[in-house]
């Protein structure tokens, strides 16, 4: 288990898949962070975790946060609708767990982080010259309308 001081809450949980990866939050005014998962310790049950974004009046409450990489893009959506997609390349790396972040998003007044997510990598698509398909039949499984049928 964890144990929490008390006001603490816990945001969300990641699962580590590549260990030179960044951990990308994002608060709900717009701010976020990306710092190297190497800056973050290990702990044991019992943890009380550790600092990972400063909050306060700048940068309000962590709403997210997930492991990019330089290849990485996400999308954040405020309460009021407004979506924008990013690059993680393109989010300033910071060295310090205890930074406070770079804008990420400009806010109109009243309107707040909802939620950041990330983009799946889009993976190549198999090139339809080289799968097998059985004769008179597409990739898509539909039969072709501009093939003449065989009359002998």
């Amino acid at each position: 288990g964890m144990r929490l001081r008390s006001g603490d809450q816990l945001i969300g949980m990641v699962v580590i898949q590549d260990e030179e990866a960044d951990l990308l939050a994002v608060t709900e005014h717009g701010y976020g962070k990306r710092t190297p998962l190497s800056e973050y310790p290990r702990k044991g049950r019992a943890g009380l975790g550790i600092i990972n974004i400063k909050t306060g009046p700048r940068n309000g409450k962590v709403v997210s946060t997930c492991p990019v990489t330089e290849d990485s893009e996400v999308i954040i959506i405020t309460q009021n609708g407004k979506i924008i997609r990013l690059e993680a390349s393109r989010i300033r790396q910071t060295r310090t767990r205890s930074a406070q972040g770079v804008k990420l998003i400009e806010l109109d007044e009243g309107d707040r982080v909802a939620d950041l997510t990330l983009v799946p990598l889009e993976e190549d698509e198999p090139d339809e010259l080289d799968e097998e398909q059985p004769p008179g039949e597409q990739a898509d499984g539909e039969a072709p309308t501009d093939v003449e049928e065989d009359r002998e």
